[in-house]
């Protein structure tokens, strides 16, 4: 079991950086499932029985590696699942943030010391043109194959409406405003293109509306709106997701029942799934 790979390009280190950024604010811990094409970060709602997905990030690596090179167990599938803390990852990436435009290069691989991890090393510049070399391990634990049908792709989500979310960055303000007041919040859609985020108190109901939105699909059977209230710190959570510059941001929802929150952005889509909770 092998994997050793090599970044160099300015823009997919930043963005690498920013996507595991995102995702440690989602968990505290993901499996990292490395495959022949595609390089994964996939989270488990622990909570949820039978097990399911909660966050399913897929990206290509020939995006984002000049080099990408792995060796799986077994060999005949070629793929390797590693569970680690993204909250680790994401510190050992911060110097790319801070010093992405000086980065000449970063190398990822599997190492194997007294326990497995994953070796970070990271070609910095100096002021004398000389490069340093930053080192930073992130403890792994490798997930036996007969786990790897919990990390299997969520099935396709049915929704009754897909909505094109409005700016994250506008959404990240309210939604910090409204979890103060209430820890569910109801998130409506209508087919008129207005979302609508309510929370509601003893004391007071306070909402929020977006109108003039692009809606993507509708369920023409279904009396509108559709609405399914959540937990607003998770809902919060995902706003996170502002700082990968996605190109879009759809809401796909089945009344009542779940949220699917969906982020495109180039050769990567990240998705975030919330169950709805009863009042």
């Amino acid at each position: 079991m092998k994997f050793r790979a090599k970044m160099s390009e300015v823009f997919c280190m930043r963005t690498l950086s920013s996507i595991v950024s995102t995702v440690s604010k989602l968990t505290k811990l993901c499996v990292l499932r490395l495959s022949k094409d595609y390089f994964y970060f996939i989270v488990l709602d622990d909570s949820a029985l039978p097990l399911r997905t909660s966050v399913w990030c897929a990206m290509q690596q020939a995006h984002f590696f000049n080099e990408y090179k792995l060796v799986g167990s077994p060999e005949d599938e070629n793929e390797i699942y590693l569970e680690l803390s993204p909250d680790l990852l994401a510190s050992s990436l911060s110097s790319l943030r801070v010093n992405v435009s000086a980065a000449k290069t970063m190398k990822i691989k599997l190492t194997h010391k007294d326990t497995p991890r994953l070796t970070l090393e990271i070609e910095l510049p100096t002021q004398t043109n000389q490069s340093r070399l930053c080192m930073h391990e992130v403890p792994v634990h490798v997930i036996p194959h007969r786990r790897w049908g919990d990390y299997a792709e969520p099935p396709p989500f049915d929704p009754d409406i897909s909505i094109e979310m409005p700016n994250l960055k506008i959404l990240r303000n309210v939604t910090d405003r409204l979890k103060k007041v209430c820890n569910f919040l109801s998130v409506l859609a209508s087919s008129e293109g207005r979302l609508t985020l309510n929370v509601e108190t003893s004391m007071a109901s306070v909402s929020t509306h977006f109108r003039d939105l692009e809606v993507l699909k509708v369920n023409d059977t279904k009396p509108g709106p559709f609405m399914t209230r959540v937990d607003v710190r998770k809902f919060s959570n995902f706003m996170t997701c502002e700082q990968v510059s996605p190109t879009r941001v759809v809401c796909h929802m089945r009344d009542g029942a779940s949220i699917h929150l969906r982020v495109e952005h180039s050769d990567m889509t990240l998705s975030y799934f919330l169950t709805g909770v009863d009042e």
